[in-house]
Order: C-alpha cells, then sequence, then structure tokens
C-alpha cells in the first residue's frame, strides 16, 4: 500500500493525501491532491488539525509544552495557473500562525509572495524546543512579508518583538547557499539587549538602552560586509568594513570606533568604575 506514494516522491509524481482520523485527543482530516510531490507543486489540499490539548500531541513526539490549550490548525493549498495560494490559520494552542499569499512552489520558491505572522507568550520555551537556548521567557511576535523573485526573497514589513525589544529588516536576502546577492537594512531597538547575551552563551550584562542602525551586505561570491551604527553608553559607536565569507572561516576586517562626552559607562562596562566623567574617543 506504501509503493504507489514512494514512487510519486521518488521521481515525482501525484499523491492524493486523503486521512480521516479521530481520537478522544485529536481530530485529523485531509483531503486533496499534489501533482509533484518531490518538487511541491500543484499542491490542491485542504486539512484541519484540532484537539482540546496540544500538550497531548506534544507528549506523542517527547516535545517540551512550549504552548498549551487547544488547537485548531487549518491548512489550504489551491493551485491555479502554475502557481499554488497558500492561506493557513493556525491556532496552536497559547500559540498563533497566520500566513497568506502565493508561491510557485512550497520549498524554495522563485515566484510569488508570502505574508505570515507568528506570535506567542513565550519565546525562551519555544526556543528550547527547537534547540535554541538563552532567549528570552517574554512574550513574542514576529511578522514578514516575503516576495519571492529567483534567487532573491525580497522582505518587507518583517519585524520581530520581544517585550519591548525590536528588530526590523528590510532589503534583499539570497536563498541560495552562502545567501549571496544579499543587501539588507537592519535597525534594533531595546531598553536593555544585554539581556541577550546568554543566548551567545555569555552571562547576561547591563548595557542601558541601545539603538541600532545598519546595513548587512553579502555580494555574489559570498563576501559579507556590514556597516553599522549604534548609540549606546551614552556615546555613539560605528562598525564598518568586511567580515569575511560565510561558509568559511570568517576574516573579519574592521574599522570601529566609539565617540562619547562620558566615558564614565564605557569604563564601568569594563569593571572600571573610577574612571572620572570626561569625553572619549577610541578607534
Amino acid at each position: 500500500r506504501w509503493s504507489p506514494p514512494l514512487r510519486a516522491v521518488t521521481p515525482g509524481g501525484p499523491v492524493e493525501p486523503a486521512q480521516r482520523a479521530r481520537t478522544r485527543d485529536v481530530s485529523l482530516r485531509s483531503e486533496g491532491t499534489i501533482a509533484d510531490a518531490r518538487a511541491l507543486t500543484g499542491a490542491d489540499i485542504h486539512a484541519e488539525f484540532k484537539g482540546p490539548a496540544i500538550e497531548k500531541v506534544l507528549d506523542l513526539f517527547s516535545l517540551p509544552h512550549f504552548t498549551t490549550g487547544a488547537f485548531d490548525f487549518k491548512l489550504g493549498l489551491d493551485e491555479s495557473g502554475g502557481m499554488t495560494r497558500l492561506d493557513v490559520d493556525g491556532n496552536l494552542g497559547t500559540i498563533d500562525l497566520d500566513a497568506k499569499g502565493q508561491v510557485d512552489r512550497l520549498f524554495h520558491p522563485s515566484a510569488g509572495t508570502v505574508t505570515a505572522h507568528l506570535t506567542g507568550p513565550d519565546l525562551q520555551s519555544l526556543g528550547l524546543a527547537l534547540g535554541v537556548e538563552g532567549l528570552l521567557p517574554a512574550p513574542y511576535s514576529f511578522r514578514v512579508t516575503s516576495h519571492y523573485e529567483g534567487a532573491i526573497a525580497h522582505l518587507s514589513d518583517t519585524v520581530l518583538t520581544v517585550q519591548q525589544d525590536e528588530l526590523e529588516i528590510s532589503g534583499d536576502l539570497g536563498i541560495a547557499p552562502g545567501i549571496p546577492n544579499t543587501d539588507l537594512n537592519v535597525r534594533l531597538q531595546s531598553p536593555e539587549p544585554g539581556r541577550w547575551a546568554p543566548l551567545f552563551g555569555q552571562p547576561a550584562i547591563n548595557l542601558g538602552e541601545v539603538s541600532v542602525e545598519g546595513k548587512a551586505a553579502v555580494d555574489e561570491k559570498g563576501v559579507a560586509t556590514i556597516d553599522a551604527r549604534a548609540d549606546a553608553l551614552e556615546g555613539q559607536l560605528t562598525v564598518a568594513g568586511l567580515l569575511g565569507t560565510l561558509t568559511g572561516p570568517l576574516e573579519p576586517d574592521l574599522q570601529v570606533q566609539f565617540d562619547s562626552q562620558n566615558a564614565r559607562p564605557l569604563f564601568k562596562l569594563l569593571k572600571r568604575p573610577g574612571f572620572p566623567e570626561a569625553p572619549i574617543s577610541l578607534a
């Protein structure tokens, strides 16, 4: 009974993933077809997955309870004119995922536009479920609009918010290995970014309010550069130059400068609290 799906996936071919199942804890319904299962093109599928407690589903897969409560996840895929329309209404307990748009194929799309929005109450628990440590135990919201054109994703209205921290990204993201032809604008605003230090394996530190604006680029050969300015520690920090090739060992060649009318916050961070309140310029 498995040979038709396996034959369809291996050379590329049609699949009809019709399923209906119900237990005391979960109800699953799906119907439709996929014209090419390998490329995931020509999809015409409607599915619904719901139940009273998402924790019971997580237990089946030995996953931590990064979300709780009743869930009702709906997926719609409709093929028309060589494009697949995507409609996700995904309530997964305390996590909500909504996505809409249309693409030429579901994996590695090269044409189309998708808008998505993810919200939840605890970023730390979600990160632990994904194997990422050091995130904040705080509510989060992530939204993105991506327009695909060949091997480039044009990002707009792309914002991650965690409590009062906000990271905004726009521009072109290369979606080939090494993300060549990337050109992104980045803006970060945070009342205390030092609390993110555990994400990088370091203890939390006190930096105070920080705002960052800059550009990150990767050329067609995969060589990355940055040009950024940060208002921090009662001064201005600028960093510009070469990072190196992202697919190999980084070989940074950066120009760094810090200017402030009050050096005391910087030296306090460096555990030299007795430094006088005086102008400073470091390069």
